[in-house]
């Protein structure tokens, strides 16, 4: 059993692994850890994620009172509480400003476009831009709406947020979202970002379920392995509805009020919330992607663009093509001289 020593230790752990990915500088990021009887371990503000101490870590509860240390909580706390209040499931959040990520995030570029498998499975169809609000309550109710059917996203102008049943798994969706950023970064660059196919997408959404991922996922692993049976009432038509036989007029009625009550269907979730990152490069104005299109990719006026070789030696004056012509031939000799063995 983790002792609070252990989590103490972890957390260095996780800090130290955000500042030497180059995700944190100065004081950026924090990281948290839900511990028993509503509290939670917290890093500290104003010291960098490199020379945290155990000793410098702090524990408050749900709703932000100090619990205990000698440093003060950082104040994008409360993101972190409304994750745990809203997702009993997580027991660590990270905040990290990945450069790539965090990128993405300040120019209004989503990460939402659903491109490969293993994303969609881990973390889900996209990584949302949760909207800019600013820091404080507003920042934390700009976030509530995602925290549902997501376990990472972008924070609009600051940088990235993860969860997960630990702080590995927090940490590894951090890596996953810059990993992801990174990619989209250079499939633009190449020509664009091509959308999984709608079928596809909904096959990998089954197999993150099956994983005991996102909310279907969440909640077929909390439902017990094997619910017991409803105890039989006594009576034929008890009897007969337990059994799954169909009872008519009184004794049928009968027969299924005394049976097990029919399960609640489960609530229904709401249409996802839209993220903040709509704008895709190219364009000024926002837009969403269709499936199966490509990303478009910012091309430069013909005024910006370099002129071709061709074009710059057509230009140069007749003088400096003799001396580039010189220049050739002498080259050309000392590479024959080199092959030669130096003889000449």
């Amino acid at each position: 059993m983790q002792t609070e020593t252990d989590a103490r230790k972890e957390i260095l752990r996780i800090c130290r692994l955000l500042w030497e990915r180059g995700w944190v500088a100065n004081h950026d990021g924090n990281v948290t850890m839900r511990l028993g009887g509503g509290r939670i371990l917290a890093t500290p503000t104003g010291i960098s994620k490199n020379r945290i101490a155990l000793d410098e870590l702090l524990t408050v509860d749900l709703e932000g009172r100090k619990l205990g240390g000698l440093t003060r909580p950082f104040s994008e706390l409360g993101l972190h509480l409304r994750v745990y209040r809203l997702r009993p499931d997580v027991h660590a959040v990270v905040h990290a400003h990945p450069p790539t990520a965090t990128g993405f995030a300040l120019a209004g570029m989503g990460l939402d476009i659903p491109a490969m498998p293993e994303p969609v499975v881990s973390l889900g169809p996209g990584i949302p831009t949760v909207p800019y609000a600013f820091p404080g309550a507003d920042a934390e109710a700009a976030l509530a709406p995602f925290l549902e059917q997501h376990d990472a996203v972008l924070l609009a102008r600051h940088g990235a947020l993860s969860w997960g049943v630990d702080t590995e798994q927090a940490y590894l969706r951090m890596e996953l979202v810059e990993h992801v950023a990174r990619i989209t970064l250079v499939a633009y660059q190449l020509g664009g970002v091509p959308v999984l196919p709608p079928d596809h997408v909904e096959r990998l959404r089954q197999a993150r379920s099956k994983a005991g991922l996102g909310p279907a996922g969440r909640r077929k692993a909390a439902a017990p392995a094997h619910p017991p049976a409803p105890a039989a009432a006594p009576g034929r038509g008890a009897g007969r509805a337990a059994g799954g036989g169909a009872g008519d007029g009184a004794r049928g009625g009968a027969g299924k009020a005394a049976g097990a009550p029919a399960a609640a269907l489960p609530a229904q979730p709401g249409p996802p919330p839209r993220s903040a990152a709509v704008r895709q490069p190219g364009p000024s104005h926002p837009r969403e992607l269709e499936p199966g299109a490509l990303g478009p990719v910012p091309v430069a006026p013909p005024s910006a663009r370099l002129p071709s070789a061709a074009a710059v030696a057509a230009a140069a004056p007749p003088a400096a093509r003799a001396g580039e012509a010189e220049l050739g031939r002498v080259i050309g000799e000392e590479i024959a001289r080199a092959l030669s063995g130096g003889q000449g």
